[in-house]
């Protein structure tokens, strides 16, 4: 058993709680930063202890860094202000590294922060890229920058590391799989994006991308990224069918206008492409996906019911 005190960000959330409950299956105790009395209580439900706060509450940030052995941060600042200018976010994100950094300089021990396998720009010859492929630069979303800052801070003492999660977290029925579906369901149809009906996204089940953490916890080398992904080879057109496939849905395919017409900013993401590798996980991680894929769990697993709730409706 562990032992070990965690302080994380996010616990609560959707990746969070999953960390959450496998990091107190392994004897940790976790401490998560909780905004509201409802997340608090969530907080409480999982095992953990809540700690009251939100990432702009910087003392509390220092305190709870200094206090735990290791430090988690998952939650977004982007969330927090949705609709301001990009650098705001940046800005958030920075002083938060900052408040963590000044709790646990000099002491080596872990801080885990998230980042996305959408840095990097598409190869463009379609292969996989890594860790080490070209940023993708030309984006208002530029989370890169704060990966590069928080990675910046391995010279003070730190053992801290990025967890690069795919654009396409999915399993038990939730994240933006079930977004679709609810979006899918409202239009009467399953869409995809002609000019791109064969992209293919790299992609990753929730457990798969808490244990990635939880391995980190052990063996991530200072100043690394480490790409959360499983497959790279799920074409767009393959997953929307077989979302489609469960909600008993037609499937068109459409130009990128009428996708966000009828989804709004999810369409984004049927037209990104994105086939980032964890190889360097796997090797030094000693990490490994197990859990079930993408277009089986839309068929025949966890999503299923989530298509009988929406018929429901």
């Amino acid at each position: 058993m562990s032992g070990k005190r965690i302080f994380m960000t996010g616990a609560s959330g959707y990746i969070g709680s999953r960390i959450t409950t496998f990091a107190i299956e392994e004897g940790y105790t976790v401490c998560g930063l909780a905004r509201s009395d409802a997340t608090a209580e969530k907080t409480k439900a999982l095992g953990a202890t809540p700690v009251r706060g939100d990432v702009s509450s910087l003392d509390v940030l220092t305190r709870e860094a200094a206090a735990a052995d290791i430090v988690i941060h998952l939650a977004d600042t982007l969330l927090d202000n949705i609709g301001s200018s990009y650098d705001i976010v940046l800005d958030a994100d920075r002083k938060a590294i900052d408040a963590f950094v000044a709790g646990i300089k000099g002491t080596g021990k872990p801080l885990i922060t998230s980042s996305g396998s959408l840095a990097a720009a598409p190869d463009p010859e379609g292969k996989e890229t890594d860790e080490n492929s070209p940023l993708m630069t030309n984006t208002p979303i530029k989370r890169y920058v704060s990966e590069q800052y928080a990675l910046s801070q391995a010279d003070k003492g730190i053992r801290v590391c990025a967890i690069r999660l795919s654009g396409f977290v999915y399993g038990r029925g939730g994240s933006g799989m079930r977004m679709f579906m609810e979006r899918f369901a409202a239009a009467g149809e399953a869409l995809y994006f002609n000019s791109n009906p064969n992209g293919e996204m790299a992609n990753i089940h929730v457990d798969d991308a808490a244990r990635m953490y939880l391995a980190a916890i052990k063996y991530a080398k200072p100043g690394e990224a480490y790409n959360c992904t499983n497959p790279t080879y799920v074409r767009q057109k393959d997953w929307v069918e077989a979302m489609a496939t469960t909600l008993k849905l037609p499937v068109k395919a459409v130009e990128m206008e009428e996708v966000q017409s009828k989804v709004g900013f999810l369409g984004l993401f049927l037209g990104a492409k994105n086939r980032a590798t964890s190889a360097k996980a796997r090797k030094e991680l000693d990490w490994e996906a197990k859990e079930i894929g993408l277009v089986d769990d839309l068929l025949m697993g966890s999503y299923v019911e989530v298509a009988a709730e929406l018929k429901a409706k």
